[in-house]
């Protein structure tokens, strides 16, 4: 029986459980490969994940695949994919999950072509804030908030609207802490984006989130992270001791000293130092 994906094309026209047809690939990622395809009564447009392992690596998958699974099930907010249905094919024995279909561009693909307005920056923030309200509220860290798990569409009503990806490393914050590097030397997280208590392995909260979140508000604002290396390490290292550059080094003409004021209070340091909560924020926003 297959279980390994080994190439995501020779799937195209096949049928998942006997009901969900995979239609074309919509991207992807480490963990599994994104299809277009239909709710099977309604043939309502959906998204299905299916999981992509290499050999050996199985049961890794496997287990962030099912802590993913477990966390949004429980979410409900518009901020966030919802999911539909999740299941493994009789006959390939390939693992699936099933949601909404978000059509649009990642902010990591929007940041390619040039950085953002204040104005528009301050409402992909705010939309990512609201989204991680839900989970912190619960204990739920994501750890991974970067512009490439910020997708950006138009709603029904022609207004914006943000979607936060990929709860797949996600993690209570009362569990016991795991280290930035597992056993295999994988780095869990995105570097540049990564708080400095990601970095060290020390103990992680919501200020995690909302540090990372800092990342994406000064990338967005400036077109660039404000931290860099030709490593993961380097950046990591860089993450830990360095305070970022001031924007109007980078940006001599920006003048909103708010905005400025908040992107240093979503980077301190010390987590303590940080706003206490996404609401916090939200509301200074507004």
């Amino acid at each position: 029986m297959r279980k390994v994906l080994v190439r995501p094309e020779e799937l195209v026209g096949t049928t998942i459980d006997s009901k969900y047809p995979l239609l074309s690939i919509v991207g992807g990622g480490g963990m599994g490969v994104v299809y277009r395809t239909l709710q099977p009564s309604l043939k309502k447009p959906l998204a299905i994940k299916i999981l992509r392992f290499d050999e050996g690596t199985e049961n890794r998958v496997l287990a962030r695949f099912e802590r993913e699974l477990e966390i949004v099930a429980q979410l409900t907010h518009p901020n966030i994919v919802n999911v539909v249905e999740a299941g493994q094919d009789a006959s390939s024995q390939l693992h699936y999950v099933v949601m909404e279909l978000v059509e649009g561009e990642t902010l990591e693909e929007i940041l390619m072509e040039n950085r953002l307005a204040p104005v528009l920056a301050l409402e992909i923030i705010s939309q990512v804030l609201a989204a991680l309200s839900q989970p912190h509220n619960r204990g739920v860290i994501h750890r991974d908030v970067k512009p490439a798990n910020i997708m950006v569409t138009v709603s029904s009503d022609g207004k914006l609207l943000v979607k936060l990806l990929d709860f797949g490393i996600a993690r209570k914050a009362d569990v016991d802490v795991e280290s930035k590097i597992t056993t295999t030397a994988t780095v869990i997280g995105s570097p540049a984006y990564m708080s400095p208590e990601a970095v060290s392995g020390t103990e992680m909260g919501i200020g995690t989130d909302l540090y990372s979140l800092g990342i994406c508000f000064y990338e967005m604002l400036t077109g660039q992270v404000p931290f860099s290396g030709t490593t993961p390490v380097a950046v990591m290292l860089r993450q830990a001791v360095e305070n970022p550059p001031e924007i109007t080094d980078v940006l001599p003409e920006f003048d909103f000293p708010e905005v400025i004021s908040l992107v240093k209070r979503l980077l301190e340091k010390e987590a303590n130092d940080r706003p206490a909560n996404a609401r916090v924020v939200i509301e200074e926003i507004e």
